[in-house]
């Protein structure tokens, strides 16, 4: 009904082994998600692999999280988790939907590859603070091998010194400040298409970038 699994220690590998998780088919509270890290400030050698996480229909409200200090865009995204020094998420089918979220919401040292992701909700409340299929937010994360079905604002989203390889991503932006990546550090043969308002191949601003960052063998299409 809520919060399918909640991993609380270092050290831990969730495999799905090919099964289906759907969450937040009923939630009791206004958070909920497939996979979520709690109960300690700071995980390290963590994993979750190799099945289907799917937000349950209706899709509930991202924003809803607002009123527990959350962060924009991750109250009932499929995987959240905050300070993940050393965490992968792979081979992983995500589908989510509701207003104001996000994808992967993690933070920290990730490394995220051949998940396929697809963002079948609207919303975009705060194109300030913005959405995304992957919402990095950190320095040094490696994504590779990634298809984003379709993403209502950013594809992947990171910080400075980040590998950001071989990823497919279809933007169908709904508010400006879309990219189909943001990130610093070798940003090599992606494929970008992206429609709706205002996408952009490339976010290339100084403080998410970083200086020294390297676009490489990379297709965009913007319309």
């Amino acid at each position: 009904d809520g919060t399918a699994f909640r991993i609380v220690k270092n050290n831990i590998t969730l495999n799905l082994n090919g099964h289906t998780v759907t969450y937040g088919r009923n939630p009791t509270e206004e958070h909920a998600y497939g996979v979520c890290f709690t109960d300690q400030w700071t995980f390290e050698d963590v994993a979750v692999l190799n099945g289907a996480i799917i937000q349950a229909e209706p899709y509930a409200d991202g924003a809803l999280g607002k009123k527990w200090g959350l962060p924009y865009g991750s109250g009932f995204s499929p995987i959240y988790g905050m300070s993940l020094k050393g965490a992968e998420f792979a081979g992983l089918h995500l589908v989510y939907g509701g207003k104001d979220l996000s994808g992967i919401f993690a933070k920290g040292r990730l490394h995220i590859q051949h998940n396929t992701i697809e963002d079948r909700g609207h919303g975009v409340t705060n194109r300030h603070r913005g959405l995304a299929a992957i919402e990095g937010g950190s320095n040094g994360m490696r994504a590779h091998n990634n298809l984003i079905l379709r993403a209502r604002h950013n594809g992947i989203r990171a910080g400075k010194n980040c590998e950001i390889h071989r990823n497919i991503v279809f933007i169908d932006s709904e508010a400006t400040n879309s990219a189909g990546i943001a990130a610093g550090g070798e940003i090599r043969e992606n494929k970008i298409v992206a429609k709706g308002v205002h996408p952009l191949g490339f976010y290339l601003g100084g403080d998410v970038v970083g200086e020294g960052a390297k676009y490489v063998g990379n297709y965009v299409i913007a319309q």
